[in-house]
């Protein structure tokens, strides 16, 4: 239903308002949102009434000056959108998981198991953002476009990478705009923050993708520190072990030397 604003109510420039169907305070967030409730329907402890409306539903005034209901809303779909995409990563990382366990490869395996525990738990910000504007919802009919490329490890360690530069350069931060221009700053910030995080795996998955494709995953042109991640054994060298002194283990329970880019951090 339309949400009108009584004629004697002003926002600040560059505010937007978002109302809730739930009882709850005025709370400011960075984006210069401001939450009111409809059932309260007050701007603060003392101040007339902002807003008036029915119904349920979470509306939003944007940039623009629209009102915006969640659920009619793009930056509905695309938390739906990025729900999926981010489960769908998370399975495919586990299979690549198996993968690398199948080829010996313990640590590496133990890597990419991370980051698909990390790609879950983006699904699960994702699903708590639709909870809290829209509620328990029974279907949500996106049109999306998901891949289901495979390969051995090596291809699907390079395709892992490109997944993730997707997501880091083009999906997330064209979300985020959508987001910010529907006035949920709150789920734009998430996905800007998400879109970050994506960058670090990206560079993970082209340092494992490279290395094992030129056989440099426990090598090193200067000597460095390798770890047995099963006994704790340690030893420098420009490479590591083949089979430990100590507990006998294969190479690939070596603790790998993830890189990240500082200026991403």
């Amino acid at each position: 239903q339309a949400v009108k604003p009584y004629k004697n109510v002003r926002l600040a420039a560059g505010h937007n308002a978002c109302f809730f169907p739930t009882r709850g305070d005025e709370k400011i967030y960075k984006g210069n949102v401001a939450v009111l409730s409809f059932r309260r329907r007050t701007f603060g402890k003392n101040a007339a009434p902002a807003y008036k409306g029915a119904g349920a539903g979470t509306y939003c005034l944007g940039k623009g000056g629209k009102n915006m209901q969640f659920d009619k809303s793009e930056t509905f779909l695309n938390l739906a959108r990025g729900f999926a995409g981010e489960s769908q990563a998370g399975m495919r990382y586990q299979l690549i998981a198996q993968q690398a366990m199948g080829q010996g490869y313990k640590t590496l395996a133990d890597t990419i198991r991370a980051i698909a525990k990390n790609e879950t738990n983006h699904a699960r910000i994702f699903f708590e953002h639709i909870q809290k504007y829209a509620g328990s919802t029974d279907n949500i009919n996106v049109n999306a476009g998901y891949p289901f490329h495979a390969g051995d490890l090596e291809e699907n360690l390079r395709l892992a990478s490109l997944d993730e530069r997707e997501e880091e350069k083009r999906i997330y931060p064209a979300f985020a705009k959508t987001a910010e221009e529907e006035g949920f700053a709150d789920i734009a910030r998430s996905f800007r923050q998400i879109a970050v995080i994506e960058s670090n795996h990206n560079v993970i998955f082209n340092y494992l993708y490279e290395a094992i494709k030129n056989g440099t995953l426990y090598k090193n042109e200067t000597p460095m520190l390798w770890i047995c991640s099963e006994c704790g054994y340690m030893h420098t060298s420009t490479e590591a072990w083949n089979i430990c002194p100590v507990c006998r283990q294969s190479q690939g329970y070596v603790e790998l030397h993830i890189p990240f880019q500082k200026e991403k951090l």
